[in-house]
């Protein structure tokens, strides 16, 4: 019945014939089709940067060829993606799989003619890498790897007679170090330094020894515990070898080192300061008498990235010195103003002499950095970084106390000790009474340290000193540890302390501000911003709403509670919710269905004048 309005042939050829026929004029509809979508009128240039846009997003790093699955969508993507070599042209050439010979050739025949940046990881042995270096070795340009020390070392030897002539970048990581050959020491070969890599212009190494006389004319230098293996048995590198070492290279804009032998703190050249306008990064990680005399010695921009990290800075006596060049370097008159300082200080549970591990940041803006940002990223961001390792709690206090000094404390208006952890009230209070400028603090209330009450003894702290330190703004972060969804903690029961604490420093500042309101012409100084991340809003749960609610009583007409971004206001919420309620009340009224009023609230025990009252 349904085949009488069609003329259909009568034998199989014939249906065959006509099936075929069909299906082809069915493709050609379906691309005409899309050849008619708007997206699909675009020029190819405009939708091969629309894919490199994808591919940029949708994977964990450059070298993921997760973005490849939007080839599949229809033939067009298929053949700008392939038509667009430099997408390619970052090639994993670790030797996990089986086929990784044939996916490896694939790839790189896809990315044309454009020059190849690699990442591999030899968990095998050397052979595969060996083959792709050599059979490349002409169209690398960036080459990172990492493995077993034993692999790495023999795919190193294999650079020697597999030059690789165009490689501009170099990065070389090892484990396992203890199952080289008896007798086998890592190194990185003379030969490769002398001629065998002349576009190098990046090199980063660790662990292995590497003659510092033959690295020259480099832009990025990376040596972590690597030895200078052109020196003797009985020579010991002082802080000239490391001047030395960075006059070989002029356009030095990237410096990383951490010496592989301890460097005596003198200078056997007397050439003066050495001025590098150029270096945005400079990080050294040394004895801290080594690295006082290099620092003297440099004359470093003032908006370059500094990083001191030396060992041995137990006690405020053993940073006076290194902090003098410090402050001469932050009080040039070309120096950018740093308004925000950055502590990190936690107990050292491990059983050595240091009880506590400190790092001291120095940055221009209050803006959270970047916890792991580019190398490019690190460049002229005018951050000053100093670590130590103090023995107690008085010598924590000694030490931080010596570095604020140095810097210009009438400038440091932002405070972020949202990873200091586990110090006393005591010394709460000299970090507050330190900064007199103080402006704005952050704290963070975590689930990780349910033993550390740090934001209640630093809320408590600062409520003490009030009207001395009088901050307008507070940042408050909420963090909770990871957990099954057999055990959801809905409530936030460990952040209660903190809660109370937040409440008691606000309650604190709103009597401050009351009474001087009272009895001054001038305007006071209120807590004007209390602004709380809590991305699982514990604070906001049953077991603490009414708290919160209290809080933002107080702070009504001082200041404003913000809520992730937003301001927080819950009045003007319970006043949406109960007009949203009453709409639809209306609204299932007029269909005839009769509901009960259920618009009754509590906005009275929130919105009524202020409650003063100390109860909590």
């Amino acid at each position: 019945m349904g085949n009488a309005s069609y003329n259909l042939p009568d034998t199989i050829r014939e249906i065959d014939t006509r099936l075929e026929y069909l299906f082809g004029e069915i493709s050609a509809l379906q691309t005409k089709r899309n050849g008619l979508v708007p997206f699909f009128q675009l020029p190819n240039e405009v939708i091969s940067q629309i894919l490199a846009f994808y591919a940029g997003v949708s994977g964990i790093s450059s070298f993921s060829l997760t973005w490849t699955k939007i080839m599949l969508v229809c033939r067009r993507f298929y053949e700008v993606a392939k038509a667009e070599h430099a997408l390619w042209s970052y090639v994993d050439a670790s030797d996990l799989s089986a086929k990784a010979h044939t996916s490896l050739r694939r790839q790189i025949s896809n990315a044309g003619v454009c020059p190849l940046t690699m990442t591999m990881t030899v968990y095998r042995g050397s052979v595969f890498g060996a083959w792709v270096t050599s059979e490349y070795a002409d169209r690398i340009v960036s080459l990172e790897v990492t493995g077993q020390s034993t692999h790495v070392y023999e795919l190193i030897k294999s650079f020697v007679e597999h030059p690789l002539s165009m490689l501009r970048r170099l990065k070389l990581n090892h484990f396992r170090e203890q199952e080289l050959p008896e007798g086998v020491f890592m190194a990185f070969p003379d030969a490769l330094l002398d001629g065998k890599l002349p576009c190098l212009r990046q090199l980063s190494l660790s662990k292995m020894s590497v003659s510092w006389s033959l690295l020259r004319d480099l832009e990025t230098l990376s040596l972590s515990e690597c030895a200078d293996s052109s020196l003797t048995a009985e020579d010991m590198p002082n802080v000239g070898h490391v001047l030395r070492l960075i006059a070989a290279s002029p356009d030095l804009h990237y410096l990383s080192l951490t010496p592989g032998d301890p460097v005596e703190p003198f200078i056997d050249i007397d050439n003066g300061p050495m001025s590098l306008p150029k270096l945005g990064y400079f990080l050294y990680h040394d004895q801290v008498e080594p690295s006082t005399v290099l620092f003297k010695a440099l004359r470093l921009s003032p908006t370059a990235t500094v990083e001191l990290l030396p060992f041995g800075v137990v006690a405020g006596a053993n940073i006076r010195d290194l902090l003098v060049p410090v402050r001469a370097y932050l009080r040039q008159a070309t120096s950018p103003q740093r308004h925000a300082i950055v502590l990190s200080i936690h107990r050292n549970d491990e059983e050595v002499s240091a009880s506590f591990l400190c790092t001291m940041v120095l940055l221009a803006s209050d803006d959270t950095p970047h916890p792991h940002p580019l190398d490019s990223e690190r460049e002229f961001t005018s951050r000053l970084t100093v670590n130590s390792h103090p023995r107690n709690e008085p010598s924590l206090r000694q030490i931080v106390t010596k570095f604020i000094h140095a810097t210009r404390v009438d400038l440091l208006t932002h405070f972020d000790a949202s990873a200091v952890r586990n110090i006393s009230a005591a010394s709460w209070r000299t970090l507050f009474l330190l900064l007199p400028a103080l402006d704005s603090l952050r704290l963070t209330a975590s689930e990780f340290r349910k033993e550390d009450d740090s934001m209640v003894v630093a809320l408590t702290a600062l409520c003490a000193l009030v009207p001395t330190t009088l901050i307008s703004t507070l940042y408050i972060r909420v963090l909770r540890t990871w957990r099954p969804l057999s055990q959801l903690d809905l409530q936030g029961e460990w952040v209660g302390p903190a809660a109370r604490a937040l409440y008691a420093y606000v309650r604190c500042r709103r009597k401050h501000w009351n009474a001087y309101a009272a009895t001054s012409t001038s305007a006071p100084s209120p807590l004007a911003l209390v602004d709380i991340d809590d991305q699982r809003s514990f604070l906001w749960s049953s077991l603490h709403r009414r708290l919160m609610e209290r809080i933002w009583r107080k702070m009504d007409g001082m200041g404003v509670v913000k809520r992730d971004g937003n301001v927080w206001d819950p009045v003007e919420i319970r006043k949406r919710a109960r007009q949203a309620r009453a709409e639809m009340r209306e609204e299932m009224v007029a269909l005839g269905i009769e509901l009960p009023d259920g618009t009754g609230t509590d906005d009275s025990e929130v919105a009524t004048g202020s409650d003063d009252s100390d109860e909590d």
